[in-house]
């Protein structure tokens, strides 16, 4: 969403490494850049300094976790406002926006650091939902929660299972998520658009649907299984399972008996 860069600036010189901060760093270092621009108006010289300090990405410390934000985004959208082509200039908006969607759902985190841990930990479930951590997730994830294009609900339960059998039910989890979304996009009850988060994708299912309380509470573990690095459980898979059924899912009976 930002992006922008003279030609000889833009390769220039590499962007610095990571950059650790503690959340109320990470809150200022956001409102920072988007002060900046806002300021700037656009102005090439601002935007290209600006971008020349923006690391590849900031790695966020909270209650004794990291969490890592790319800024590829970022850089991007720097870049088209760099150069201030004529389609681009509503990037400048659209950056500042996001930046502030971002420093907000920081801000309501902070706020939850008095209330006890289960609080705090829901809450920044919610911030891992937003669109800024998708993509950014540690390097041990392999598909930070994207999903892989071409796949129908079929391939997608299969790949759930054989996850399962060989133990790895974090993997399964994933899959079982992909396979409900994708069945629900077959049968138009979601539009299919790969830029939504699982949230986001949730939410363009109506509530009386009877669909949706399955999906919600698959979205809900996929959630804290795949963005929240933690490993899955044999009874979450067999829940998922459930939840798959209900949602319009039809289960072969090897996995029907096993999930009995």
């Amino acid at each position: 969403m930002l992006l922008c860069s003279s030609p000889t600036f833009s390769q220039q010189s590499p962007r610095p490494g990571a950059e650790r901060l503690d959340l109320g760093q990470y809150i200022s270092r956001l409102d920072q850049y988007r002060e900046t621009l806002s300021n700037s108006s656009g102005a090439s010289t601002a935007v290209q300094s600006l971008r020349s300090t923006l690391p590849s990405r900031w790695i966020v410390a909270f209650r004794e976790q990291e969490f890592s934000v790319d800024t590829d985004w970022l850089d991007r959208s720097l870049q088209k406002i760099e150069n201030g082509k004529p389609s681009d200039r509503d990037e400048l908006t659209h950056t500042e926006q996001r930046l502030q969607r971002m420093q907000q759902a920081a801000s309501e985190l902070a706020a939850q650091s008095s209330r006890d841990s289960a609080s705090a930990r829901s809450q920044l479930d919610e911030i891992l939902r937003a669109l800024e951590f998708r993509g950014s997730e540690a390097s041990e994830i392999d598909l930070a929660g994207a999903q892989t294009p071409g796949l129908d609900w079929h391939q997608w339960l299969g790949r759930a299972r054989e996850a399962a059998v060989r133990g790895d039910y974090r993997q399964a989890i994933f899959a079982a998520y992909w396979t409900g979304v994708t069945r629900l996009e077959e049968t138009k009850l979601v539009p299919q658009d790969e830029s939504q988060t699982p949230r986001e994708i949730l939410r363009l299912l109506k509530r009386d649907r009877t669909e949706y309380a399955p999906l919600a509470r698959l979205t809900r573990t996929f959630e804290l299984v795949w963005y929240g690095h933690r490993d899955a459980t044999a009874s979450e898979w067999q829940d998922a399972l459930q939840q798959l059924d209900k949602i319009g899912c039809p289960l072969p009976l090897t996995l029907r008996t096993a999930n009995s």
